[in-house]
Parts: C-alpha cells; structure tokens; sequence
C-alpha cells in the first residue's frame, strides 16, 4: 500500500454557521484546498491534480484545543458574570441592612429622647400635644378676635368719636392679654403635666428597684 503525503500545516476557522473549515495547500501542485474535519486522518485527493494525501490528526488536536479554549473563555465570563452579580447582590444587601441599622438608631435615639420627657407614659405625648395645639389654636383665634373691636374703635375714631374709640382699642387690648394668658397657661399646663409624670415614673422606677433588691 503506497504512502500518501501527510499536510501537518493547515489554518482552521469556523464559518457563519459555526462549522469548522480546514484550508491548506495540496502537497502536490500548491493549490489552496479547504476541506471539513470529518476527512481528517482518510485519504483525500486533490481536484485540481488529482494527487492523494492525508490531513493530519495534529489538524484535529488543533481544531480540539480551540473548542476547549472556547468553552473555558465561556465559563470564565459565566463566572465573572456570576460574581458581578453576586457582588451588586452583597452591596445592595449591606446598603439595605446599613438604612435598617441608621433607621433603628433614630427610633432608639426618639425613644430615648422622648423617655428622657417622661414619654414612656402611656399617651402622654398625645395628650400633652393636643394640649398644645389647644393653645395655640385658642391665641390664634383670640388674635383674630382683637381684631373686631380694634375695627370698631378706629372707625370711631375717624367718625370723631373719642370715647367709643378708646373703647375699642380698650377691647383689642384685653384680648391679646386674653391670648397671651390663654397661650401662656395651657403651655404651663402642658409642661407641669409632663413634670409630674416623669417624677411619678422616677418614683416608681426607684419603687421596683428597691423592691427587686430585696429579693
């Protein structure tokens, strides 16, 4: 059986569809041939000279090393993918625990603040507050009110009536003192309430204390 020329150089590419394309010189005449892997290691002849050969099964190992390093340059970027996502996962966890940790720190610094006001009570920062805004509400519409008479007195005055109109500026006067008295007591009131509560929690703080240590 005669031995046919071997081609050891060829260049192997893959073409549109993804096939691979093996071109090379025929050993013969020079002529540029391209044939497919599966004529690998079979006698094949050229159609231009009719000469035999033999691809070599380095042309295969070639084509193989390709593949391998193809599907190991997938992997790699499947896996830098999956630790970039891992990564973004890891940070917007930590930003979420770290907006949970800064917001339980503000409710413990409000507790605390409002605990150190005596708001441990129950509904006493309600009650203390609409107590505020009662005070407030009332000022407003005694201001409102001082209005009326101070009105009057100065329509008094342009009509050339003296006494009505230090009647009426006499009026004003007393109630913006009315407004003043009313805000200024209720305040009082709100913060003697407080006052009192907190001491009433401190004594029975001291109370529970006193009573554990005897046990």
């Amino acid at each position: 059986m005669a031995k046919h020329p071997v081609v050891n150089k060829a260049q192997v590419s893959k073409g549109l569809l993804g096939s691979w394309k093996i071109q090379f010189d025929c050993p013969a005449c020079d002529g540029k041939l391209t044939t497919k892997p599966d004529t690998i290691g079979a006698v094949d002849d050229c159609p231009l000279c009719g000469a035999q050969f033999v691809v070599s099964e380095s042309v295969r190992d070639h084509i193989d090393q390709i593949e391998a390093d193809e599907e190991s340059r997938k992997v790699e970027a499947a896996e830098q993918r999956r630790l970039s996502a891992l990564k973004k996962q890891t940070a917007a966890r930590n930003e979420k625990i770290s907006r949970q940790e800064q917001l339980a720190s503000q409710q413990r610094e409000k507790h605390e603040h409002d605990d150190s006001r005596g708001y441990e009570y129950p509904k006493l920062k309600q009650y203390q507050t609409n107590l505020e805004w009662f005070a407030i509400i009332g000022a407003v519409l005694l201001c409102i009110a001082a209005l009326v008479p101070g009105g009057f007195g100065i329509a008094q005055q342009l009509s050339g009536s003296h006494t009505a109109a230090g009647a009426g500026f006499i009026g004003t006067v007393v109630c913006l003192l009315w407004a003043a008295s009313w805000y200024g007591s209720l305040m009082i009131a709100a913060e003697i309430i407080r006052l009192v509560v907190t001491v009433a929690l401190d004594v029975r703080q001291i109370r529970d204390r006193l009573k554990e240590s005897e046990y």
